[in-house]
């Protein structure tokens, strides 16, 4: 809602809204929801998933010391590295890659 009133009043006042205190107070707000909300969110996926691999062994056990390694970066180090919000998508990636690649392999084998 309130980047939805900021886009309307930038829209109405062109110009106005960019140099403005508010703005400024929003961009940082915006900054701090999605640094401290959905990167730490995706953190503690990160650790709870590679929990569940360790102990279920869905994917091999060596996938799951990168995941524990990344989300630990994503739960302390994320807001004083600004590429961090990479981390968890290639991590996806990863699991991704390698349950393709096993599903793969293994209808090839049957």
């Amino acid at each position: 809602a309130l980047f939805g009133a900021m886009v309307a009043v930038q829209l109405s006042r062109s110009g106005s809204l960019a140099n403005s205190t508010t703005f400024a107070l929003a961009r940082a707000l915006a900054y701090t929801i999605v640094n401290v909300y959905a990167i730490k969110m995706a953190g503690v996926f990160m650790l709870i998933t590679s929990t569940i691999a360790v102990r279920t062994a869905f994917v091999a056990r060596w996938l799951a010391v990168p995941g524990f390694v990344m989300a630990l970066f994503l739960l302390f180090a994320s807001q004083w590295v600004d590429w961090s919000f990479i981390v968890f998508p290639a991590w996806a990636l990863l699991i991704s890659v390698y349950i393709l690649i096993a599903n793969l392999h293994r209808a090839s084998v049957t």
